[in-house]
């Protein structure tokens, strides 16, 4: 997998519960990055997504470090490690 760091604004979160045999939390987050026309996708898992989703919100800036994931619908990131820029 290929690691990456990332710098952002947050433009929209989606928080999930999903139940496949054991229910976990996930977290969708659009961001905008300043030299990119279109915004990232990033996922978080369970207690990071609880995290996010408690602690965030639109318009604040992220530092996100994770990997790359290829989907059916593109590449995403799966985050491992998030800040808040100040």
């Amino acid at each position: 997998m290929n690691k990456v760091i990332i710098s952002g604004k947050i433009i929209d979160i989606q928080y999930k519960l999903v139940d496949a045999g054991k229910v976990y939390a996930i977290a969708f987050i659009n961001l905008k990055l300043e030299k990119s026309k279109e915004p990232i996708k990033i996922i978080c898992k369970n207690d990071m997504a609880d995290n996010i989703f408690r602690k965030y919100i639109n318009g604040m800036e992220l530092v996100i470090e994770g990997s790359l994931q290829k989907t059916k619908k593109g590449i995403i990131v799966n985050a491992k490690y998030t800040e808040e820029v100040y």
